[in-house]
């Protein structure tokens, strides 16, 4: 008995922490034997609404992926409705660079290529946010003639948004980030090289404000270690969409950040087309590809490398020397925009789909 009492006692554990723990093992264990993904728990009950009687007048079936658990769906709605199948690839699935975050469990990754080849072969007609992505769909999952059927619609901006929105300015130097940080992306670079520029007198950081939404302010705050930057932080967290349009339309730069992958980006983040459309100045930390492209050839702003510090902190001053001294910063070119807009984007696809309806009329003589 001494030596029993002489034993460190258990901690409790209450039970909300108890379920809790739980619920992580659940989830961890759902999502590495889920096919294709932890989704994949609607996809029966999902195809089986093809018996309703509210879908027997559908004309075509649209699955949008990822999840990609929506493009089994939408084979499985097609075949038993006996309409035309189309798939809206919002990234790729297994076809995108070496180094593009994946995430597939561990059951569903050496399926994932098989399972993407057989379904991307019973599509009528693919579209794709992405530019690059009908001719590595092609050459990887060996589909000739696979880029023949897909159609690029690029990601944008929706005008109407804009509408009523009045800039939120500052007489400061005003940095604006919004959205997610997610997949390595981290604002440290930038808030690192304005702290030095600071200490060497080339920006005076108390004429600096950081505008960061979107992102925890406890992570934002761990990323930016000077006391001064960080007294000018503005970071409440999440916040209503009409307040981050209102700070980027009114920011001195509007700042991108983005993830490196082994070859050309092929990718565009869904703020970076309000970012030109707001008609403010773009840093951009980015490799070379397609957003760089956009932004140069909108003419919109600064373009970095991710590993090139030196590039930042001249890019900064530059910005700074120029908008102290009352110049002219970039300003996107409205024509270059105006393609992104949603309501064009909206009309391709319309466009599409009624052409592919009336194909499918013609060729069974019901036009």
């Amino acid at each position: 008995m001494p030596r029993l009492r002489r034993l460190p006692k258990a901690k409790n554990r209450s039970p909300l922490k108890i379920r809790n723990r739980a619920l992580v093992l659940a989830r961890l264990g759902l999502f590495n034997w889920m096919v294709p993904d932890e989704h994949a728990g609607w996809i029966g009950p999902a195809t089986a609404a093809a018996s309703r009687a509210e879908l027997k007048d559908v004309d075509v079936v649209l699955a949008t992926g990822g999840p990609w658990s929506d493009f089994f769906v939408g084979e499985g709605l097609a075949r038993r409705l006996g309409v035309p199948l189309v798939f809206d690839y919002r990234d790729p699935w297994t076809t995108g660079p070496p180094g593009w975050p994946y995430a597939p469990g561990l059951r569903a990754r050496p399926q994932a290529r098989g399972n993407e080849r057989r379904l991307a072969g019973k599509a009528s007609m693919i579209v794709s946010a992405h530019a690059g992505l009908p001719a590595l769909l092609e050459k990887t999952l060996e589909l000739p003639g696979l880029s023949e059927r897909c159609h690029w619609i690029p990601n944008g901006y929706d005008s109407e948004d804009f509408l009523g929105i009045q800039p939120r300015s500052s007489d400061r130097f005003t940095l604006t980030w919004t959205g997610s940080l997610y997949a390595g992306r981290s604002l440290e670079p930038v808030f690192r090289a304005l702290a030095e520029l600071g200490r060497e007198g080339k920006i005076p950081l108390d004429r600096v404000k950081l505008q960061i939404y979107g992102v925890p302010p406890d992570r934002v705050r761990a990323q930016c270690a000077d006391p001064t930057l960080r007294a000018n932080l503005d970071a409440p967290g999440d916040v209503p969409h009409d307040q981050a349009l209102a700070a980027i339309l009114g920011s001195t730069l509007n700042l991108l950040v983005d993830i490196s992958y082994d070859g050309p980006v092929m990718h565009t983040p869904g703020k970076l087309y309000e970012y030109l459309a707001a008609g403010r100045p773009v840093l951009s930390l980015s490799p070379e590809g397609v957003q760089a492209d956009l932004i140069r050839q909108a003419e919109g702003g600064w373009v970095v490398r991710p590993d090139d510090h030196a590039g930042l902190r001249a890019a900064l001053a530059d910005a700074y020397t120029r908008w102290s001294a009352g110049q002219e910063l970039p300003r996107p070119l409205a024509p270059v925009i105006e393609f992104y807009d949603r309501k064009r984007s909206t009309a391709k696809l319309q466009g599409l789909l009624e052409e592919l309806v009336g194909r499918r009329e013609r060729k069974n003589g019901t036009a």
